[in-house]
């Protein structure tokens, strides 16, 4: 289930709860702004 969706100008992405164990961050973006989807990653772990 997604519990955080989040949508900017050129960016949107969630944060799905995978079973028991994980989280996902999937993000979809124009420019990319991969120490934003890793800090996400590394506060969801």
């Amino acid at each position: 289930s997604v519990f955080l969706k989040l949508s900017f100008p050129g960016l949107s992405f969630s944060i799905e709860r995978t079973g028991s164990s994980g989280l996902v961050v999937q993000g979809r973006h124009r420019r990319a702004p991969q120490e934003l989807i890793d800090e996400l990653k590394s506060i969801c772990d």
